[in-house]
Formats: C-alpha cells, structure tokens, sequence
C-alpha cells in the first residue's frame, strides 16, 4: 500500500513546481488554508465551551444532591 504512493511523488513534486509560481494560485490556497484552520478553531473552541457547561453542571448537580439531602435531614432531626 505504501509503495503506491510513491509513484505519485514526482507528480507532486512537478505539479508543485508549476503551480507554485502562480501568485493568484498561491493567495487562493492561502485563502483556503486560512479557512480550514478557522473552522479547526471554531470546533476548538466549541469543545472546549462544550466540555465546560458539561463540566459545569455536573457539579452543580452534585451540589444540588448534597444540598438537597442536608435539607431533608434537617426537619427531621429537629423534630426529634
């Protein structure tokens, strides 16, 4: 599988050579790469925003449950 693409080497290495030189080639490529690492940013950015409001509630939850047993067992021992 890996020889395969070996045979493909020079083509790339031609197909870069000629390309490259074409300035408007070299902005719309530019222009691309920009694009991808934006949105490579922007699903960054949601993970981590993502992983945060999980984060976030889990421990307000927590909390709640902690809270909310407290709050039973109060009436309960004062009553007695």
């Amino acid at each position: 599988m890996v020889r395969y693409f070996y045979v493909w080497t020079p083509l790339l290495i031609i197909g870069t050579a000629v390309l490259l030189p074409r300035v408007w080639l070299d902005v719309i490529a530019l222009m691309l790469v920009a694009l991808v690492l934006l949105v490579v940013f922007a699903a960054l950015t949601y993970a981590i925003a993502w992983t945060w409001r999980v984060l976030r509630g889990l421990t307000s939850h927590c909390s709640r449950r902690r809270t909310g047993a407290n709050a039973t067992l109060s009436p309960a021992s004062s009553g007695d």
